[in-house]
């Protein structure tokens, strides 16, 4: 069971998933993301991203918008399930120091689909969906240090270390 609330929390990441001074410039604009590290971790515990689409978009009054599609589908220990989340994230943004601060404002689900093989288990479905869209809501209002290497003006990559896990995200134009 611990194994399937990693996956579906490594699942949330991978969704998952900002003052304007002359660095943080070049932040702005439209970014397409795919994430780092929890793509690694989601395969090592038996997990497959089937299908992403991730973007970020930093804008010049300091608010960001993001949205994300996933599909993701594992076998834990012979518990095969497939998950579909599909969300966006709107909030502020503010540059200092080599990190990025986000503070969500608004947090919308558009879809959240859960389901297993074994069709004893899809009454978890609905409880796993609260536990995620309670979790989503818990983010809204907190600051998220985020930090930023600028590797070149077409890709950007961000972290934040996390209790469990290293969150990182590629952004690429």
């Amino acid at each position: 069971m611990k194994r399937l609330f990693t996956f579906v929390a490594l699942t949330l990441a991978v969704a998952l998933s900002c003052s304007v001074s002359a660095q943080s410039s070049k932040l702005i604009g439209e970014w397409n993301s795919s994430t780092g590290s929890q793509k690694a971790l989601l395969e090592s515990i038996g997990g497959t991203i089937e299908k992403a689409k991730n973007t970020m978009t930093f804008n010049n009054d300091g608010t960001y918008a993001t949205y994300s599609y996933v599909v993701a589908s594992a076998d834990l220990s012979g518990i095969k399930m497939r998950m579909l989340l599909e969300l966006t994230d709107n909030g502020t943004w503010k540059y200092s120091d080599e990190r990025v601060y986000m503070t969500s404002t608004n947090f919308d689900v558009i879809q959240i689909e859960i389901s297993f093989d074994d069709p004893s288990m899809n009454a978890m479905s609905e409880e796993i969906i609260k536990a995620m869209i309670d979790a989503f809501k818990q983010g809204v209002g907190v600051e998220l240090p985020l930090d930023v290497e600028f590797i070149s003006d077409n890709e950007v990559h961000l972290s934040f270390d996390s209790e469990y896990i290293t969150f990182e995200y590629i952004l690429v134009r």
